[in-house]
Formats: C-alpha cells, sequence, structure tokens
C-alpha cells in the first residue's frame, strides 16, 4: 500500500519536474543571450590608428622621463623632465587646454628657478610655426605658404629665440612624427638654420655661470712642461761637472745651479713664444657645462673666442672682466 502511494506521488510530480526544467533551461538561455548582449555592449570600438599612435608616443614621452618623476612628486625629476614638462603645459594652454592646475603650474615654475632652470615663456607664433611644421611634415597643410614664410621669417630674426623653437621642434616631433617624417623635419630646419634637439635648448635653459676664474692646474702643468728639458739639462751638466771636479761638489750646489738654471732657460723660452705675464682662465659652456680655456699673455688681446670640444658651441672669454658670453647674443632669454 505504501508502494502504491509513493509510485502514485512519483506519477503526480513527473509533469511538474519537466514542467522545471524547462524553465531552468529557458532561464539559462536567456542569461546567456544577456551576457552575449553585455559582451557586445561593452565590447571596447576600435581605436584609429592616429590616435592610438599618438597616444602611444605620449605614453613613450612619459616613459623616458624619471620612473619617479611626476607633477605631484618632483623630487625624482631631472631638469630635462621639468623643462619637457614645462613644454608640454604650455602647449596644451595654447592649444586651448590645460594640462595642470594653477597650483601645478606654479609649482613647476618653482622648481624650475630652484634648479637653476633660466626657462623662457614661449610665444604664440612659436606655438604656430612648430606645429605648421609638423604638420607639414606629416604632408598636411594648416596655413598658406605667405603665412608659413612670415613666420619663418620671424623665427629667424629672433636670433637667441630660436633655441627655443629647437626644444619645442625636438620635443613635438618626437611624439607626433614617424622617424622617417622627423628626420627631414630636421633637414628641413637645420636648412632655415635650426638645429633641432637639445644642445641649442640647453643654452637657452640652464643657467650656468658666466664667471671666469685662474686655471692653476692647467698653469701648473705648463710650467711643469716647459721646465722638464731645462731640469735634465741642468741636471747632466752638473753631474759632468761633479765628475770633473777633484772632490764631490756639495748638494746644496746642484739645488742652486739646476734651480737657476731650469728657471734662466725657461723665462728665455717664454719670451722668445711670447708666452710672458701668463694668465690661463677657465669657465663653464653654457650648453653643455664643460670646461672652456683660454690662454692669455702680454701679447694676446684681451678677448679670446673659444670653441667647446664638447658640443661645439662658440663662446667668448673677457679677460679684464672675467666673463663668458655666447658669441651669437645674449646668454640666457629673458
Amino acid at each position: 500500500m505504501q508502494v502504491r502511494s509513493l509510485a502514485s506521488v512519483g506519477t503526480a510530480l513527473a509533469p511538474r519536474i519537466t514542467s522545471s526544467r524547462a524553465v531552468i533551461s529557458n532561464q539559462a538561455s536567456s542569461i546567456n543571450t544577456c551576457k552575449s548582449s553585455h559582451a557586445t555592449l561593452f565590447r571596447p570600438k576600435p581605436v584609429s590608428c592616429p590616435v592610438a599612435c599618438a597616444a602611444s608616443k605620449e605614453d613613450e614621452t612619459v616613459a623616458a622621463m624619471g620612473g619617479q618623476c611626476s607633477i605631484d612628486d618632483m623630487s625624482g625629476c631631472t631638469l630635462g623632465d621639468l623643462e619637457t614638462m614645462y613644454i608640454e603645459a604650455l602647449w596644451n594652454y595654447y592649444e586651448g587646454g590645460n594640462k595642470f592646475t594653477d597650483e601645478q603650474y606654479d609649482r613647476l615654475k618653482e622648481e624650475l628657478s630652484w634648479q637653476g632652470s633660466g626657462f623662457p615663456t614661449l610665444k604664440r607664433d612659436e606655438i604656430r610655426f612648430v606645429k605648421a611644421s609638423i604638420e607639414h611634415a606629416k604632408g598636411n597643410s594648416v596655413m598658406s605658404n605667405e603665412e608659413y614664410d612670415a613666420l619663418k621669417e620671424k623665427v629667424k630674426s629672433k636670433g637667441k629665440r630660436q633655441d627655443v623653437t629647437a626644444l619645442l621642434l625636438y620635443v613635438k616631433g618626437q611624439q607626433m612624427l614617424e622617424p622617417e617624417q622627423y628626420e627631414q623635419l630636421r633637414q628641413n630646419m637645420t636648412n632655415l638654420g635650426i638645429d633641432v634637439g637639445m644642445k641649442g635648448a640647453s643654452c637657452t635653459l640652464s643657467d650656468t655661470s658666466q664667471n671666469l676664474e685662474a686655471d692653476l692646474e692647467t698653469t701648473l702643468l705648463m710650467y711643469a712642461a716647459l721646465s722638464a728639458l731645462p731640469f735634465l739639462g741642468g741636471s747632466a751638466i752638473w753631474w759632468l761637472a761633479d765628475l770633473a771636479a777633484p772632490g764631490n761638489l756639495p748638494g746644496v750646489s746642484y739645488l742652486a745651479f739646476v734651480g737657476l738654471f731650469t728657471a734662466a732657460l725657461v723665462t728665455a723660452i717664454m719670451n722668445v713664444a711670447e708666452l710672458s705675464n701668463p694668465n690661463i682662465l677657465k669657465g663653464q659652456c653654457p650648453c653643455c657645462e664643460s670646461k672652456v680655456v683660454a690662454f692669455f699673455s702680454a701679447n694676446t688681446a684681451d678677448n679670446a673666442t673659444r670653441k667647446c670640444q664638447v658640443c661645439g658651441t662658440s663662446v667668448t672669454l673677457d679677460r679684464n672682466s672675467k666673463k663668458l658670453t655666447l658669441v651669437d647674443g645674449p646668454s640666457f632669454v629673458e
């Protein structure tokens, strides 16, 4: 009797179980359909190549800075990082956007001043010229030939301001152009007399000392080189005299003879070679901060022009004022 009851119960429940399975199956199908629709809805849209390439180059520029360098924490930033950040901020400002807040921008300027950077204020014409040059390298035209030629003449007539344009072309050209396009841009600017790169910019942005000081080390080396042969010659003469003498010559006589002989011969050499009253001055190259040295004597001019052996920058050293200046204009842009 009990078995029959269980069987009858099972028979009664069978349609309900079948119905429940159908409901569960339908719900699972609905869930899968929902997932599929959500996946389609939130699938990222493909980004066009120019946008992706520009974003990638911006990331490369950020990655090129120190790993700990940011506008909120400048302790890990080099001077070059800060100057590049400053260029980016002003570029975006002239383009109608703000990369930093006013507080961040002021903090960046203070940090640049503290690190001794004589950074200039960028001019709108410089921004327009750089933008037009970069677009021209891409094969695009954003202004007429007459407008572009007028901008070129403005940039060429600014003298030392060309270094600012060179920095802008270097920073933005590396970001926005392909390597072949950038090389063509650099060549075109070279033909205009603008050396695209950081070298010229360093002269503008780095506030190095203009003071000259006596180069004692080089002066001592000069005297040592001039006195080497006279010293050996005097020593040889005294040694021959000591051999010829019936007795040994006192040691004091060696010092006195060799010293006087060397001094007399060095003085004679310096007079013949027009090296009398020597004054060797040294200073810092305003571009790469390498040592620049000039030799002055009684027969030389008060000014000497030298070319830095590291970066090739020409500078003038003034013996009277003991100042160093760039040959092509004022040392720094105000």
